[in-house]
């Protein structure tokens, strides 16, 4: 499913960045840190996961990768957002972003 969203999610970021004049790397990087790092959470997030919860038997893996993953990828996602904005501070403004 990560690779999914990765596929649907880069020409609309394109068109964001490109609509809103934005640097379209900081914005790549985002959603690949945010689909890679959010499909940890979820038996369908990725192929892993998928033989986790087939293979381990788990009686409701939703719940379960739910349970035991919501934190740590939060955290994560929040440690994904700190490096962006560290690593690509300049391209960071206060300018209120249009919708596509």
């Amino acid at each position: 499913m990560n690779d999914t969203l990765a596929i649907i999610g880069t020409p609309v970021v394109l068109l964001f960045a490109r609509k809103n004049d934005i640097y379209p790397n900081v914005l790549l990087l985002a959603l690949a840190f945010a689909v890679t790092t959010g499909s940890v959470m979820s038996p369908i997030g990725n192929p892993q996961n998928l033989l986790i919860a087939i293979g381990g038997e788990i009686e409701n893996p939703f719940i379960t990768f739910m349970k035991f993953l919501l934190i740590p990828t939060l955290i994560n996602l929040f440690v994904a957002y700190i490096v962006l904005r560290v690593f690509y501070r300049k391209h960071f403004t206060e300018k209120i972003i249009a919708a596509i």
